[in-house]
């Protein structure tokens, strides 16, 4: 065994890391035992990939970025569209409200088209603009963190983030109207 890998104690990182692994999974993926699935992939290719930890960072962001790559290939796979329109649901709060204001089944109605519209606007997204914002927006993680997960400048981030928001903006614009209090 060499020295990195025996500074990866699974143990302890399984023991203190799964509860809040599941919760930053459920960002991408709101249904519970969708998460579950993908929680016990997560952990099964640390257990794979352990003796590629190098060490070099800390074993919980490494394992926090496995499990990021296992979210956004899910949301990637064949039940794109499904997936897709599960992570509108976290969308929903963050920019326009849970529109409790309405009435329950014109509410219901709207929040069903809106996720499906905020889903589809997202899926249209460019790759690189889509990570951004999931990263940023979904995840809550800091621009320095963003451009160092994705590679790429701080700048770039904000530039990425700019441009994302801006498309979804213009393809979600009939919605502004629906949740003007």
């Amino acid at each position: 065994m060499t020295a990195p890998t025996a500074a990866l104690d699974l143990s302890s990182l399984a023991q203190h890391h799964t509860s809040q692994l599941l919760a930053r999974i459920r960002r991408y993926l709101p249904d519970l035992d969708e998460a579950k699935d993908i929680l016990q992939d997560v952990w099964l290719q640390v257990m794979r990939k352990r003796d590629a930890f190098t060490g070099a960072g800390s074993a919980e962001g490494w394992t926090l970025a496995i499990a990021r790559n296992a979210c956004l290939m899910e949301l990637r796979g064949p039940h794109r569209n499904a997936r897709t329109r599960s992570v509108a649901v976290l969308w929903q709060d963050r920019w326009y409200g849970t529109g409790s204001h309405l009435d329950p089944p014109d509410a219901r109605a709207i929040r069903s088209d809106l996720r499906r519209d905020i889903g589809r606007s997202l899926a249209e997204l460019p790759v690189r603009q889509r990570k951004v914002v999931v990263l940023r927006l979904l995840e809550g993680r800091s621009t320095a963190e963003t451009a160092q997960a994705l590679g790429c400048t701080p700048a770039a981030v904000k530039s990425y983030l700019h441009r994302a928001v801006r498309r979804m903006r213009v393809s979600l614009a009939h919605w502004r109207p629906a949740f003007k209090h």
